[in-house]
């Protein structure tokens, strides 16, 4: 299983484009290779939010941490950006947290 966080803010122009890139990602990746993904989505406009985000060092959103580390910072390149970076924590080139 893969844990992905979005870290987003309701005034990003970005984050809603990040939020489908991630979409897409995971689709692609279920299908294709089997693996259960979830997307958490992280307000940082809460406490909660802010809290969360500070563990990760977080400075600006988008943010997108699969597994615990820091992955994108920004909207993506692409989804096929996205789903290499996640594929690396499939074939075990990543620590898991």
């Amino acid at each position: 299983m893969i844990v992905i966080e979005l870290f987003y803010s309701k005034n990003c122009p970005y984050c809603p484009a990040a939020k489908k890139m991630l979409e897409e990602s995971a689709k692609e990746i279920e299908k294709t290779l089997k693996e259960h993904i979830i997307i958490n989505e992280i307000n940082v406009g809460t406490k909660t939010g802010q809290e969360k985000a500070k563990l990760y060092q977080i400075q600006g959103v988008p943010t997108i941490a699969i597994n615990g580390v820091v992955s994108f910072v920004g909207l993506p390149p692409s989804t096929q950006a996205v789903v290499r970076e996640i594929r690396k924590f499939i074939d075990g080139n990543q620590i898991y947290i």
